[in-house]
């Protein structure tokens, strides 16, 4: 008798353990199932096309607008080549310091800003501090946060105004 009552527990055991396996395996193909779903998601909306994205264009003059500002500047960054970065350059210094006049040459300048910082950083640090210079002076300026007459606004047009003649 005490055969059977260890094989009938060591058979409960061995029940509940598999049903316990089972358990964990298929959370984990939830669980994994989930993550991919989620990563669809997002690479979805990294696709979506410029034509979509104009459908609910995004706010002028808003932090969403900067960041996806920063966000094209940072994917053209990654093909940068010397003719854009003449571009860059050539119209940062071509506008200066009139950067402010309207909602598109601040955007324009953004951008260039943002590339330059974005693709020269660690590679040659008089375009990346010209770049990080132009985009702290205007996004603020372009959000409403400062004014150009303020202090933050006037150091960095200072130091725009010295990364330019470094550049030269």
């Amino acid at each position: 008798m005490n055969n059977k009552s260890k094989k009938g527990i060591l058979g409960k055991c061995m029940k509940w353990f598999l049903f316990a396996l089972l358990i964990v395996v298929l959370l984990f193909i939830i669980l994994a199932s989930c993550d991919s779903n989620s990563e669809d998601a997002n690479n979805e909306t990294t696709s979506v096309p410029e034509t979509q994205q104009t459908e609910n264009p995004i706010a002028p003059n808003t932090s969403a607008m900067v960041d996806d500002i920063a966000r094209k500047a940072k994917a053209a960054a990654q093909t940068i080549d010397e003719t854009s970065t003449k571009e860059a350059i050539e119209y940062i210094k071509s506008i200066h310091p009139n950067y402010f006049v309207d909602n598109k040459t601040m955007e324009q300048t953004m951008y260039y800003g943002y590339l330059l910082e974005y693709a020269y950083t660690n590679v040659n640090e008089d375009y990346a501090n010209l770049g990080m210079d132009i985009s702290q002076a205007i996004k603020y300026v372009y959000r409403g946060a400062e004014k150009v007459e303020d202090s933050g606004t006037q150091e960095n047009l200072k130091q725009i105004e010295e990364s330019l003649n470094k550049i030269k």
